[in-house]
C-alpha cells in the first residue's frame, strides 16, 4: 500500500470515528433524565442498577449455593465453578496429574508424538517462528513510519464537526 493511499485511508478512518463518536453521544442521551440516583455518568447508573438487581437476586427464594436438595438451586456462578472444577479433575485424572500447559490435551500429546515420529524438532519450529516474527516486525515498522505523518487529531475533529 502506497504511503499516500495509506494516509488517505487513516484520515478517512479518523473522520469516520469522529462521526460515530458524535452519533454515540447523541444516542446515549441526556443523563440527567435517568431514573437512577446517579446521573453524572452512565457507568455509575448501570452499577447502581446492578447493585439493586444483586440485592434482589441474593434474597430470592430458591437460590442457595450450599443447596443439596431439589427445592432450591445453585447460582449460575456456583454452577460454572463446579463445572470448571469437574473439567480440571477429569483432565488431571486422564493425564495422570499435572502436565505442562502445551501438552495438557490428548490432541496436543498426539501432535507432540507425531512430531517426534516424523523427526520434526523444536529448533526448526523456533527458526520458523523467528522468521515470521521478523517479517511481521518489518511490515509493522513500515506502517509506523507512514503513521508518523498522519494528523489523527485533525482528522477526528473534521469528522466530529461534519
Amino acid at each position: 500500500m502506497a504511503a499516500q493511499e495509506f494516509h488517505q485511508t487513516i484520515t478517512a478512518f479518523a473522520e469516520f470515528v469522529g462521526e460515530k463518536d458524535k452519533e454515540i453521544t447523541k444516542f446515549i442521551g441526556n443523563l440527567t433524565t435517568l431514573s437512577t440516583t446517579e446521573k453524572t455518568n452512565l457507568v455509575g447508573a448501570i452499577n447502581e442498577l446492578f447493585q439493586s438487581i444483586r440485592s434482589l437476586s441474593g434474597s430470592a427464594a430458591g437460590i442457595n449455593d450450599s443447596a443439596t436438595n431439589e427445592t432450591s438451586t445453585l447460582s449460575a456462578k456456583k454452577i460454572l465453578e463446579l463445572v470448571s472444577q469437574a473439567k480440571t479433575d477429569a483432565k488431571s485424572e486422564i493425564l495422570g496429574g499435572n502436565v505442562a500447559a502445551e501438552l495438557d490435551t490428548i490432541k496436543e500429546l498426539a501432535e507432540a508424538l507425531n512430531g517426534i515420529k516424523t523427526g520434526e524438532d523444536g529448533l526448526n519450529k523456533l527458526i520458523q517462528k523467528i522468521s515470521q516474527a521478523n517479517e511481521a516486525l518489518t511490515a509493522l515498522n513500515q506502517k509506523f513510519t507512514t503513521l508518523d505523518s498522519v494528523n489523527l487529531k485533525e482528522a477526528y475533529n473534521r469528522g466530529y464537526n461534519k
